[in-house]
């Protein structure tokens, strides 16, 4: 024995033996009352675990729900992938591809109200026009307006 601990391990023992119950030995009852009686609720301990549980499964549910969502829409591979192109690069295409005074109605409108999206398919749909209107031209000559 050192002389800063004068009691032995075995009186040491002894001591927690006596002091501290024997935890294995208890029942789920026994424990419940020796906290009940050291004032921890343990239903509102419980409650509070599982509502925590929940707020955490709940979030990753919904973030799992929003990056399937985001999938979903997310466009489809297409011929125009590899040229995707910025608003502003799509606005600028579009003016080009139709009249300049039709142009400057339609952008004050799109500029303000259209998604890239959008933008994307009005390009599309005049691309498409103008490749319509060109074919017309070279199998019938110029249109009358």
């Amino acid at each position: 024995m050192n002389d800063k601990n004068p009691y032995s391990p075995e009186t040491w023992q002894l001591f927690l033996d006596l002091v501290e119950p024997d935890l294995d030995s208890l029942t789920q009852e026994e424990v419940r009352q020796e906290l009940r009686a050291s004032g921890i609720d343990c239903a509102s301990v419980l409650d509070r675990v599982k509502s925590s549980i929940q707020k955490h499964a709940d979030r990753a549910a919904l973030t799992q729900a929003s990056q399937k969502r985001e999938r979903l829409l997310r466009p489809a591979p297409g011929p125009l992938d590899a040229v995707r192109k910025t608003r502003d690069a799509l606005l600028d295409e579009i003016r080009k591809l139709i009249d300049p005074v039709l142009a400057q109605v339609y952008m004050n409108k799109m500029e303000k109200a259209a998604s890239d999206n959008d933008l994307s398919s009005l390009l599309e749909d005049l691309q498409e026009a103008k490749k319509l209107n060109e074919d017309f031209e070279e199998d019938n000559g110029t249109p009358e307006t």
